[in-house]
């Protein structure tokens, strides 16, 4: 099993308006699988390991990975009516509804833990990361996608598709529903320094290069094929990391 997988068909049951959200986080699953196999192995996917999702939503992602995985995946995330929403799709996994400041595990319980653009919502980012370690067996892994604080080049203006779907989303909800502080973080997201400090001395590798280069659109690519990594990986839109936890 692999990201190069077919993708399944979309399920009867999704919305028209949530059509173009679930290919999109399709198309993030294979992204996440394949930056964690270029730094662990293409045969993590094939592993029957214990994964943990933080920030689940209505667990698009984590169906896309567990049909191309052999992964046991739970689920957490603190609003219902996201995991209310699609209940056939989030039944199929261990689902939570948990404050990701306070996850409700054991210490060491996953071999995977990963966060696909949450952290930025958070206004105690640093307590999310602690507890997502804490819940990290040793030898484990964290994977932590965001919007890139010292970006460059914001994935606005990347695509005319993904210009207009992000404008709709700032206006739809994130003017009306985060915290002003969340709100801010979104826009801003975080940096290198701030996951490194976060992750207290852990192994931190920044995977962002390769991340732009199989998800996000036409000029970020170019942009990943022609500058250094170090260079690029500081200034990408979206920064990426995959910490190993000690």
């Amino acid at each position: 099993m692999g990201s190069q997988d077919k993708a399944a068909p979309m399920p009867e049951t999704i919305r028209q308006e949530d059509r173009e959200y679930f290919a999109s986080r399709q198309e993030k699953a294979d992204a996440i699988l394949a930056d964690i196999q270029s730094l662990v192995g293409p045969d993590i996917g094939s592993r029957r390991i214990s994964v943990l999702e933080v920030g689940a939503n209505s667990c698009f992602i984590a169906q896309r990975l567990a049909s191309i995985t052999g992964w046991d995946i739970h689920c957490l995330e603190i609003e219902a009516e996201r995991l209310l929403k699609y209940p056939e799709i989030c039944r199929s996994f261990k689902s939570l509804l948990a404050d990701a400041t306070a996850i409700p595990f054991d210490d060491g319980s996953f071999d995977l833990v990963f966060c696909n653009h949450t952290l930025e919502h958070i206004v105690p980012y640093q307590a999310c990361i602690s507890e997502m370690l804490r819940v990290t067996r040793p030898g484990g892994f964290l994977y932590l996608a965001f919007p890139n604080r010292d970006r460059l080049v914001d994935e606005i203006g990347l695509s005319p598709a993904k210009t207009k779907a992000n404008l709709a989303w700032y206006f739809d909800r994130a003017f009306r529903a985060f915290t002003i502080e969340s709100r801010v973080r979104h826009h801003i997201g975080l940096g290198y320094g701030q996951v490194s400090a976060a992750c207290r001395g852990q192994k931190v590798v920044c995977l962002s290069k390769g991340h732009a280069t199989r998800y996000l659109g036409k000029t970020a690519r170019g942009i990943a094929g022609r500058v250094p990594a170090a260079v690029f990986d500081r200034f990408s839109p979206v920064g990426v990391y995959l910490v190993e936890k000690r």
